[in-house]
């Protein structure tokens, strides 16, 4: 499961520059300009070093990033607003597992095994006592049932994604091959790219999700470039990438199981960036859910 794990600390990091380009920019902003800067690299990258689907597999992962980087990131992005990285990050990673495993069940025939279902199951709960209530929580006010509904909107769209995209690893392309490794791991982020952009720029219109902007300073709003730029690389171009990587070798519900221990890596990273410091009871859980991720790529 390494692609898995490359995803996990690529999506940490992209989580983090994510709420800090959030709050400079607004949301919706911020995740449509950082899929821009995500096509731009891996249109560059997919001709020197990946290969790009054809056929069947272009209109599955076109899909899949319409809904998951472009609706449902359009949520998350809203949540990073509200109640920053650590919830957000719990509500679409600890959620995502299940909807994903009942979706893939239902429409690919494709489960996991019971020994990946246990581990699985531990890791999320050990996942939901490390990122459990926190001194943050009583300052959110009436903020907080908006944020977690954006959370969870953001796993919906990342569990139909993932289904969506093990339909296109299913799919033969125009050759016969099928998408296989990091190469096709970059090309199947170009096409998600596209997919999520379109998404992310008519939703934000036509769906009435657009919100006003932060008001912020030139200085601020200076540091967010920054911020942007991370989140573009560590999580659309980089991290996706090894996540259709991951996608393409194991079941969604899996590979959703060991992304769980996204929110365990925000963690300190969160502490550093936005000051929210967990009881010390959720380091215990961060221990169960490491535990319970191994599991899971063990039994697999």
């Amino acid at each position: 499961m390494i692609p898995a794990l490359l995803t996990v600390l690529l999506w940490s990091v992209s989580v983090v520059c994510a709420t800090r380009a959030a709050q400079a920019f607004g949301g919706g902003v911020a995740n449509r300009w950082r899929l821009v800067l995500a096509i731009v690299m891996l249109g560059i990258a997919v001709p020197l070093a990946g290969t790009l689907p054809h056929g069947q597999a272009w209109w599955w992962l076109l899909a899949s990033g319409a809904v998951g980087l472009g609706l449902g990131d359009l949520a998350m992005y809203r949540g990073y607003e509200l109640i920053g990285s650590r919830l957000i990050a719990l509500l679409t990673q600890c959620l995502a597992a299940p909807i994903a495993g009942v979706l893939e069940w239902l429409w690919l025939g494709s489960y996991p095994g019971i020994g990946e279902i246990l581990w699985g199951c531990l890791a999320l709960v050990g996942v939901a006592l490390a990122l459990g209530p926190s001194i943050r929580l009583q300052a959110h006010g009436g903020a907080l049932a908006v944020g977690v509904l954006m959370g969870v909107l953001s796993a919906t769209g990342l569990a139909v994604a993932g289904v969506l995209t093990r339909s296109a690893g299913a799919a033969p392309d125009a050759s016969g091959a099928v998408l296989h490794g990091f190469d096709g791991g970059l090309g199947a982020a170009l096409v998600r790219n596209l997919g999520g952009a379109v998404a992310a720029f008519l939703g934000g219109w036509l769906l009435a999700l657009r919100v006003p902007r932060p008001e912020t300073t030139r200085v601020v709003r200076r540091r967010g470039r920054w911020w942007l730029l991370g989140t573009a690389i560590c999580g659309p171009t980089l991290g996706v990438a090894c996540y259709q990587w991951a996608l393409i070798e194991a079941p969604a519900a899996t590979v959703q199981a060991i992304l769980a221990l996204v929110p365990v890596v925000v963690m300190p990273l969160a502490m550093w960036s936005e000051g929210d410091r967990p009881r010390p009871l959720a380091w215990l859980g961060a221990g169960i859910a490491v535990a319970g991720a191994a599991g899971v790529a063990v039994c697999h």
